[in-house]
């Protein structure tokens, strides 16, 4: 018997778990420097108990509360793309705002013309206006380049709204 066999049959009689399939997982290499930091951590067991979790739930879904997990977590972000939005508008004033906001506007008048030249899907323009928001501020240093998609709605819709009210 093979150590590896060795091993796996003590496993399985100290937990019960029968070990007979091995699986290969991949992570990026700032994970894995993390991961190397902690090296009193089983990560084996890890991935083993979120996988066996992940088996659960999808064994015995209980739809509506993950739902309204993910609405609620969603509607968090949103909101707190808004009030980001707020707090850039007070650290850049109206000069500097209305100066982001010609460039995303220029942006978004290339994006008007290119689906004019070629057929586009329609939900493309808005993932492109967010990725524009997205890339002048993360440019300007207002916010980080991994937010929510949420947060970055809100965002948008709450620079947008206070763009139109300043130019009354």
């Amino acid at each position: 018997m093979s150590t590896q066999g060795f091993y796996t049959c003590v496993y399985t009689a100290l937990t019960g778990i029968d070990m007979t399939k091995n699986i290969t997982l991949s992570v990026s290499d700032d994970v894995a420097s993390q991961m190397e930091a902690m090296p009193e951590v089983n990560w084996s067991s890890v991935a083993r108990t979120c996988i066996m979790q992940y088996i659960e739930v999808r064994k015995n879904p209980d739809i509506s509360s993950l739902l309204e997990k993910l609405q609620k977590q969603k509607g968090e972000e949103y909101v707190n793309g808004r009030r980001k939005a707020d707090d850039i508008v007070n650290d850049l004033g109206y000069s500097r705002l209305n100066l982001l906001m010609k460039k995303y506007n220029k942006k978004m008048d290339e994006i008007t013309e290119q689906e004019i030249r070629g057929p586009e899907a329609p939900w493309e323009r808005l993932s492109s206006s967010e990725d524009i928001i997205q890339t002048l501020l993360v440019e300007s240093k207002l916010i980080n380049d991994d937010v929510s998609d949420a947060f970055l709605r809100g965002l948008k819709e709450r620079l947008l709204e206070i763009e139109k009210a300043l130019s009354k």
